[in-house]
């Protein structure tokens, strides 16, 4: 019984040490980063650029000029899968005639002929090679009329120099004075024009989803069992995600964003198809179910609520349809507060459901 204080107070003391240690280090963090923040503004304002220190979950370091307007393209290093859609011929390169530079970078554009014009001197793609060599890792020029160098998950260190701002402000200056002075619009299916379509549709996706899982006990015709349900919708979900990945890949073939379209796409589509087929056989196994409904008086056994960033009631209550384990239902705070009384019971209304799965047509609580 001794050693048990003397362990409780080493217990306190390296809990209290490491709030202390957290409290510094984010403290030195905080101040080398504003530090880093005005040195590196001060070192791109020399070159007429402009420099962006982002802190928190997705920090980042953005170096940025002004230039005309008009003009599109991304350039990253070349990746794996940039080079197995080249050689499956789905992803078409922008060749700037020197091999060694195509070999270590991908241009991603809309206008591969304002790209190879931009790209075309030797001073132009030193600069890019400028910017890369300074540690960014993505370079883009905006329609809008912003050239900038990208450099995702930056977090100042000890020894971080802002001198690698300007040189990439200095590289940045050079590769826009490099720009052609006319630029011709793009035609066709654009990579923004595809990027705000693939970005509304996972907010749609993501936004179905979010009202199934918060407002499941609103929802006309919702199933005893909507996990076997999803389960069911994810066949006729995977075969719609096959063919539209097919048509995808014929739309953008020959794109030199190819793999970041397709990737991104595909991923929209996980979330879209199975959501959409979701919805959909819930309404028709609700809306064209013609059988008699059958009602059901069960004794509440428990209830239960959830803990969290949702709270969520349930209630307890013997199978119907005379299983040995019991059913957890999803019900609103009205239904679960008076359920909780001694003596409730649960009086249910279903249907078997037009696909064969049981729904809700109505449920009460009552002593």
């Amino acid at each position: 019984m001794g050693w048990l204080p003397i362990a409780m107070a080493l217990c306190v003391v390296s809990a209290v040490g490491a709030l202390v240690f957290v409290a510094i280090y984010g403290k030195r963090q905080e101040e080398r980063a504003k530090a880093f923040a005005v040195a590196a503004a001060s070192a791109a304002e020399r070159f007429g650029a402009r420099s962006l220190l982002v802190r928190g979950k997705y920090p980042k370091l953005l170096v940025s000029v002004a230039v005309p307007p008009g003009g599109q393209l991304e350039i990253r290093a070349e990746g794996s899968v940039d080079r197995a859609a080249e050689s499956l011929g789905f992803e078409e390169r922008v060749l700037t005639g020197d091999p060694s530079f195509d070999e270590r970078f991908h241009v991603d554009t809309d206008e591969p002929e304002f790209a190879q014009a931009l790209l075309a001197s030797s001073s132009a793609r030193a600069a890019v090679e400028r910017v890369f060599a300074a540690g960014f890792l993505r370079l883009s020029w905006k329609e809008e009329g912003l050239l900038a160098a990208e450099w995702p998950g930056f977090t100042p260190k000890e020894g971080s120099e802002p001198a690698l701002v300007g040189d990439a402000a200095q590289a940045l200056g050079a590769l826009a004075a490099a720009a052609p002075s006319v630029v011709t619009p793009p035609s066709g299916l654009t990579q923004r024009a595809f990027g705000r379509a693939t970005a509304g549709a996972i907010a749609v996706a993501g936004a179905l989803l979010y009202g199934a899982l918060i407002f499941a006990e609103f929802m006309p015709g919702r199933p005893v069992n909507g996990g076997a349900l999803f389960l069911a919708c994810l066949r006729p979900a995977a075969a719609l995600e096959a063919a539209a990945l097919v048509v995808l890949a014929a739309a953008l073939r020959g794109k030199s964003w190819f793999a970041k379209g397709f990737g991104s796409a595909a991923f929209c589509g996980l979330l879209l198809f199975p959501t959409l087929c979701y919805y959909s056989m819930l309404i028709y196994n609700a809306k064209f179910d013609d059988s008699p409904v059958a009602s059901w008086d069960l004794p509440i056994v428990s209830t239960y609520r959830s803990s969290g960033k949702h709270t969520d009631y349930y209630v307890d209550v013997p199978d119907w349809h005379g299983a040995s384990r019991s059913r957890r239902l999803h019900v609103g705070y009205g239904l679960y507060a008076r359920a909780r009384a001694a003596g409730a019971r649960l009086r249910l209304a279903t249907r078997p459901g037009r696909l064969g799965h049981e729904w809700i047509v109505a449920m009460d609580v009552a002593r």
